[in-house]
């Protein structure tokens, strides 16, 4: 086969190729449940996930360290978010809020937020669970 008909043959199925690898992601419709503010929940969450719930977490004298930050998630349905931290007692520790926008991308039953903060980090957030008061992302 010569080399001009070869280069023929991947300009016809270039685009078949490229649908087929784009056709399990999606955008879907997000769940109403998301749309809410976040708070980590450190003692839940792993090396892998982290583990957020609709109350904050207070930290736990003898336990916790009383000026450690942790961090908060505040997603919008009018497709932005805020990545920030919150903290039980925290005089001396500068709180840090990042706002920015995010989209959804799904396939079946798993979906992840895609997004950027402050238009220079990117980000993608896969949600592995997705309760009326717990959302577990991986990290």
């Amino acid at each position: 086969m010569t080399l001009s008909r070869l280069f023929y043959l991947f300009v016809a199925f270039a685009p078949f190729t490229a649908f087929s690898q784009s056709a399990g992601k999606t955008l879907i419709e997000p769940p109403a449940a998301l749309f809410n503010t976040w708070y980590e929940s450190p003692h839940e969450s792993s090396a892998t996930a982290i583990v957020y719930r609709i109350v904050k977490y207070m930290p736990i004298p003898g336990i916790d360290k009383q000026d450690e930050a942790f961090k908060s998630l505040t997603v919008n349905a009018d497709g932005s978010i805020v990545q920030g931290q919150y903290c039980g007692y925290c005089p001396a520790v500068q709180l840090i809020e990042k706002k920015g926008t995010y989209a959804f991308e799904g396939s079946n039953d798993k979906f992840s937020l895609v997004g950027a903060l402050n238009d220079k980090e990117k980000f993608t957030l896969l949600v592995t669970t997705l309760e009326k008061d717990k959302l577990v992302v991986v990290k």
